[in-house]
C-alpha cells in the first residue's frame, strides 16, 4: 500500500502555508532587528565584546569559561544573564524569520521536495537546541567554578548542533532566494 506524502505532515503543511505571508515575514524580521539591538545595547552597557556570547556557547572547557567570565567581571556577567533571560524569547523569533523566510521564497508545500521539507523543520529543532543550552548556560553562569566540566562540553556540543542546522537551513534559504529573484526576474527593459 502506497503511503499518501502528506500523511502525519498536515500540521507542517498548514504552517508552511500560513508562514508564506509577507506580513509574517516583516513581523518576524522587524522583531528579530529589535531582539539584536537589544542583545547589543545590554552588551555594550557593560562593554562585552558581542561575539563573546558566542565564545561563551562554544567554550568547550571549563578554562575557556572560566577566562570570559573572569574578564566580563560582574557587571559584565549580570549583562549576559540579562540578555540569557531575553534568549529564552529569541529562538521563537528566529525560528519565526527563518521558517518564514523559507517559506515565502521557497515554491509551494506541494512542490517542496523532501529535502526541502525536512529542512524547513531544522529551524525548530535547533530552537529546542537552543533552550537546552539556555538552560546550561543558566547554570554555568550562576557559578562557573562549581560547574561540571561536562556541562561546559554538553552546551558546547548542542550549540555546535544549533549552528550547524541554522547554516543548512540559511544555505537552503540562500537557494530559494536565488531561484525566487531568477523566477521573479523583471523583464529588460529595451529602448
Amino acid at each position: 500500500m502506497e503511503r499518501n506524502d502528506t500523511t502525519g505532515i498536515a500540521p507542517l503543511s498548514k504552517l508552511y502555508r500560513r508562514l508564506r505571508s509577507f506580513k509574517v515575514l516583516l513581523l518576524f524580521f522587524s522583531l528579530f532587528i529589535l531582539f539584536n539591538l537589544a542583545f547589543y545595547l545590554i552588551a555594550q552597557s557593560a562593554n562585552i565584546d558581542n561575539l563573546d556570547i558566542i565564545r561563551l556557547q562554544l567554550a568547550f572547557t571549563k578554562e575557556n569559561v572560566i577566562n570570559l567570565v573572569n574578564r566580563w567581571g560582574p557587571i559584565g556577567r549580570s549583562a549576559v544573564l540579562h540578555a540569557l533571560y531575553l534568549d529564552f524569547i529569541y529562538p521563537l523569533i528566529y525560528v519565526g524569520l527563518l521558517c518564514s523566510s523559507l517559506a515565502f521564497f521557497g515554491p509551494t508545500w506541494e512542490k517542496l521536495d523532501r529535502v526541502a521539507r525536512i529542512i524547513f523543520s531544522l529551524p525548530v529543532i535547533a530552537a529546542g537546541l537552543d533552550y537546552i543550552e539556555n538552560l546550561i548556560q543558566l547554570i554555568i553562569l550562576h557559578d562557573p567554578y562549581k560547574v561540571p566540566s561536562m556541562f561546559i562540553l554538553i552546551m558546547s556540543t548542542v550549540a555546535s548542533m544549533k549552528w550547524l542546522l541554522i547554516a543548512i537551513s540559511l544555505s537552503q534559504l540562500i537557494y530559494f532566494v536565488a531561484t525566487y529573484i531568477k523566477v521573479n526576474k523583471a523583464p529588460k527593459v529595451t529602448y
